[in-house]
């Protein structure tokens, strides 16, 4: 809920999920200032989380029939060293309709981050080594997964232009991460899972990315 009467913010707004949302016109552009929200929630898919002092601030422009441009800037001194954000260019679909989108399971199936990480043998570790492609979102993505130090490590490539903005969040999707190992064959990473299906001699042969709008699935390149 976005109000639009000249209000002002809440000084201190009860934390909730979606926070408590002003909006006034600039020009051509929708500006939606928005406060108080609950700490529980990320500002990016990768896992970035914030603290109750998040400031979002969001300018919406239809830049032409059939094309929306959104720039999102988050402000919280709790949580970042200054200010960032991203730009996305959305297109009208014609004739369809919007679809919910829900997380399918529970709390109940969920793991914590603090939750003690799995062993794995090197020799299997060495096995899911490799580059898998696929499509994400509509975008070709391209998974780099090594080992270093016995390390299972995972780079998504051009991850970075398309989140756009996490470097200055502190969290650069463009560079190696550490996977972390929930399974022999489910690890977890910028609060994503990735789980590896391998042969009947153990060698991956896909990689599957888990997240909240579906399983996406990368057949190895090599």
């Amino acid at each position: 809920m976005i109000f639009a009467d000249d209000r002002q913010l809440e000084p201190n707004p009860a934390p909730s999920w979606m926070g408590y949302s002003v909006g006034r016109w600039e020009g051509d552009a929708l500006v939606v200032d928005s406060v108080g929200f609950n700490d529980k929630t990320w500002t990016s898919r990768y896992g970035v989380s914030h603290t109750e002092a998040l400031r979002t601030t969001e300018r919406y422009r239809r830049t032409n029939f059939g094309h929306l441009q959104v720039e999102v800037t988050y402000s919280d001194a709790g949580a970042y060293t200054k200010p960032w954000g991203f730009t996305v260019n959305m297109s009208l679909a014609a004739d369809t309709e919007m679809l919910e989108s829900i997380c399918e399971w529970s709390s109940d199936h969920w793991t914590t981050s603090d939750a003690a990480p799995v062993s794995v043998p090197p020799d299997v570790l060495a096995r899911y080594v490799g580059v898998y492609s696929g499509i994400y979102g509509g975008n070709k993505r391209t998974i780099d997964v090594s080992l270093s130090g016995g390390q299972l490590m995972v780079k998504i490539v051009g991850a970075a232009d398309i989140e756009g903005g996490l470097g200055t969040a502190g969290l650069d999707p463009d560079a190696a991460q550490p996977l972390r190992a929930r399974s022999q064959t489910l690890f977890e990473a910028f609060g994503l899972g990735f789980q590896f299906i391998v042969d009947d001699k153990g060698v991956a042969t896909d990689l599957v990315e888990v997240h909240i709008s579906g399983p996406y699935k990368f057949p190895r390149q090599k």
